[in-house]
């Protein structure tokens, strides 16, 4: 039986890349980074945006909820330069959050603070709005002079 010989060295295929499919590749990974990193980027910022949000209304749902099984007026502070909000009743702290430092928002508020009565409404408040922001997400957080809060 005939066996085929070996091609001599010069005829062998080489293994590897040449450098116009290593450019080609590189260039189109860049394209596809460039197109992702600033969608990402929003989507963590909302992310952030819509968690702070939900602690917020979730402080003021707990208040509310706190001064009618209590029977005394809470009171929520939202401090908008550190993003920070703090729950009390009368002279305790009952609950602490610091959006800023926690999810990295902004706080912008249409007033200080809301105090809840022992029936649930909002105390000396027209409506109270809490705008949190963070790059290019935003949310606002909403409680009416009911007390109700909505997102």
């Amino acid at each position: 039986m005939h066996r085929p010989r070996p091609l001599p060295e010069r005829h062998r295929s080489r293994v590897g890349f040449t450098l116009l499919e290593t450019l080609l590749v590189v260039t189109i990974i860049a394209l596809i980074t460039g197109v992702a990193i600033p969608r990402t980027r929003y989507l963590l910022d909302a992310i952030a945006v819509r968690a702070a949000s939900e602690e917020v209304a979730t402080i003021l749902q707990f208040a509310r909820h706190s001064a009618m099984t209590r029977g005394e007026r809470i009171s929520v502070d939202i401090d908008s330069a550190p993003a920070r909000v703090t729950m009390r009743a009368g002279g305790d702290t009952i609950r602490s959050r610091n959006e800023n430092a926690i999810h990295g928002v902004k706080f912008r508020v249409t007033r200080s603070a809301v105090v809840y009565t022992q029936l649930g409404m909002a105390f000396g408040v027209s409506n109270l709005s809490v705008f949190v922001t963070r790059g290019a997400a935003a949310e606002t957080v909403v409680v009416s002079r009911l007390g109700r809060v909505r997102r």
